[in-house]
């Protein structure tokens, strides 16, 4: 079983892209599931994945379990144009590694823009983690900023 430690911030500067080091551009679906279960698929440069989270405790939503698969391309694209709908989100994601950590840098797109949310995963819930100058509001447990909830909403 693979465990997520992950915190989510909004991007008050967003200057920051300028010094990433690469990126993806994102398009993922959500399927319909229960709360808490996060089942989607995502196409990534050229690549497609499957990935089911879940939450380990409902009063801490930086844990997770997450599972993730590369599915063929072809069979991606089919589950998100039939199966997703509207449940989708675009996006690119840049790379910045700051503070000996990896920090993923999600810009949206379309409906979403300007929103702006930085990621980063940490060994445990315990690791202290010193905050960019550019990292804004912690978003980690406000479920409008999943990207379940944005596909949706």
């Amino acid at each position: 079983m693979n465990l997520e430690v992950e915190r989510k911030f909004l991007v008050k500067d967003r200057s920051v892209i300028e010094r990433a080091e690469s990126f993806d551009r994102i398009e993922q679906g959500y399927f319909l599931s229960e709360k808490g279960i996060s089942i989607r698929v995502r196409l990534k440069n050229q690549k497609a994945f499957l990935c089911i989270k879940g939450r380990v405790a409902i009063d801490n939503g930086i844990i997770r379990n997450e599972f993730e698969y590369e599915i063929p391309y072809a069979d991606g694209e089919f589950m998100l144009n039939k199966f997703c709908k509207e449940r989708t989100v675009k996006k690119n994601r840049y790379y910045l590694r700051e503070n000996n950590f990896l920090w993923e840098i999600d810009v949206f797109a379309d409906r979403h823009e300007p929103l702006i949310i930085a990621e980063v995963e940490l060994p445990s819930e315990k690791t202290l983690l010193k905050l960019p100058a550019w990292v804004g509001e912690e978003v980690s447990d406000d479920p409008k900023y999943t990207n379940q909830y944005l596909a949706s909403n």
